[in-house]
């Protein structure tokens, strides 16, 4: 008997827990979507732009470009979705990888640090947004955990 309560307790516990998946994923994506917005970056040596439009409450779509005599050039699509219980940034850069996209996916977001890896991608295996202000973003991305040598940073500002 005190077999089949501890059997009832375990699978209530594990059913509870997977209902939770998604309302936790919800709010770390929610935590996310303070990204929507033009971002320049400050103090490059031309301005870098990122710019996220939310397109529902389950996926933000960004693109990073720059300005060149007036044109928009831009060097990246990215994607930041929330799907089957995983949280998955997609980049597509202009002359790599055949222009298919890299999945990333959120393997941390501890307070305002979100990090997405690909640990089979050549480089990055990690992207990295760590919300400062609501109005500064530091990001970068670099070859992986305890990987200093190949770090690219990027420290943006609100434009809007």
């Amino acid at each position: 008997m005190i077999n089949s309560i501890i059997a009832i307790l375990c699978l209530s516990f594990s059913f509870v827990q997977h209902l939770d998946e998604p309302a936790q994923d919800k709010k770390i994506f929610t935590r996310l979507q303070v990204l929507e917005g033009l971002w320049v970056r400050a103090g490059g040596d031309d301005e870098l732009y990122e710019e996220w439009v939310k397109v529902d409450n389950n996926q933000l779509q960004g693109r990073v470009f720059r300005i060149n005599n007036g044109d928009t050039v831009v060097s990246e699509q990215v994607t930041l979705s929330r799907r089957q219980h995983q949280i998955v940034f997609v980049a597509s850069v202009v002359n790599q990888n055949k222009q298919q996209p890299i999945p990333f996916f959120l393997i941390s977001s501890k307070e305002k640090t979100f990090v997405f890896q690909n640990p089979t991608h050549d480089f990055p295996k990690r992207v990295v947004y760590r919300i400062a202000t609501p109005d500064s973003i530091h990001a970068w991305i670099d070859g992986g955990t305890g990987e200093t040598a190949r770090r690219v940073d990027y420290h943006y500002k609100r434009v809007r």
